[in-house]
């Protein structure tokens, strides 16, 4: 059986298409949208040489890029162009591991000797639950992850989105305040719709295809479909199914997953283009999103140790993939004497 644990696919882990899998499923939160996204959206997650072509193996990644064109001009009959190369950019991005181990006593094999089941459901619990807080892990990485906070994470959107990165000129800090009994409004949703497309305006040709939001902002964005008569649109995407908003797909992660210092400017909206042309998340070449390594009793010790882990870095490969607004949804103002 724990051979047979080693080769389910992170999918099927996801799902729990496998008995034994169902276990912890409905009694863990997993912020699995937006792994779910790349993981089934072109290039989403790609391979070192998928990203970077003639580069293979190693930690570290170099993306070369340009971010300007350097223009046509019209010319004469007997004269030449004048010439003018392309400025070759380069940035070096890190792999890094994300995962966690657990430990199996081989009286857990005795105990249940005439029960393989119940062995199956306990290796199981563990390899969800670390599969599971890769899952989560990733999630917040992506959006507020920071080397220089912590060495061994990756750099997310928001330090993208900083002052002087790749990312910087594609943050709106004009933060747009709707009273919360406007917003219900045709004029109040229609303004928040209008933010939200200016933004998306700004990314040309790198179009986004989600929308990543707080809870509440998922919650503001249903309510102006709704106030705009566009209803509340849904669509299955893979295995799970997206409330959508101007075609984008919605992925609502808890306000933990984003930095208090966005928050308080108001509610954060990160439309983004996941996958080619746009953030890609960097594996390694064996193609292995999430490694399974099972407890194996080969040692002759009585306890041994099972690991799942992830290698991986989010890669920016458009500076117009991802434009980030603020919308600040504040309580009406109390009438005196109400």
């Amino acid at each position: 059986m724990i051979g047979a644990l080693n080769t389910l696919t992170t999918a099927q882990l996801q799902e729990g298409s496998n008995p034994a899998l169902l276990a912890l499923g409905a009694r863990t939160a997993v912020q699995n949208e937006l792994f779910n996204m790349f993981d089934m959206t072109q290039d989403g997650f790609a391979t070192i040489s998928e990203i970077a072509p003639g580069q293979s193996g190693g930690q570290i990644i170099k993306v070369v890029y340009r971010d300007e064109n350097t223009g046509a001009a019209f010319r004469k009959i007997g004269e030449e162009y004048t010439p003018k190369n392309v400025t070759q950019k380069s940035e070096l991005y890190e792999q890094k591991l994300l995962g966690g181990a657990f430990n199996y006593d081989y009286a857990m094999d005795r105990f249940s000797v005439a029960n393989a089941t119940t062995r199956a459901y306990w290796l199981a619990d563990q390899i969800n639950d670390k599969v599971e807080s890769i899952i989560n892990g990733f999630a917040n990485s992506i959006i507020k992850g920071k080397v220089a906070d912590n060495p061994l994470s990756v750099n997310g959107l928001d330090y993208y989105l900083s002052a002087g990165q790749s990312l910087a000129n594609m943050s709106d800090n004009n933060v747009l305040e709707i009273a919360t009994s406007t917003l219900h409004t045709y004029e109040g949703a229609s303004k928040f719709e209008e933010k939200i497309r200016v933004n998306i305006n700004k990314m040309k040709g790198a179009a986004p295809n989600v929308i990543i939001t707080t809870e509440d902002g998922k919650t503001a964005l249903q309510t102006v479909n709704r106030t705009l008569n566009k209803g509340i649109m849904l669509i299955k995407y893979g295995s799970l199914e997206y409330y959508q908003f101007l075609g984008l797909n919605i992925i609502a992660l808890p306000d933990s997953y984003f930095d208090e210092d966005e928050l308080a400017k108001g509610i954060p909206f990160y439309m983004t283009r996941v996958g080619r042309k746009g953030v890609s998340v960097v594996i390694p070449d064996d193609g292995q999103i999430i490694a399974i390594k099972p407890p194996k009793f080969a040692t002759g010790k009585l306890v041994e140790v099972g690991s799942c882990e992830m290698i991986y870095v989010p890669v920016i490969q458009s500076i117009y993939c991802v434009s980030r607004c603020y919308i600040d949804i504040v309580a009406d103002p109390e009438v005196p004497g109400v």
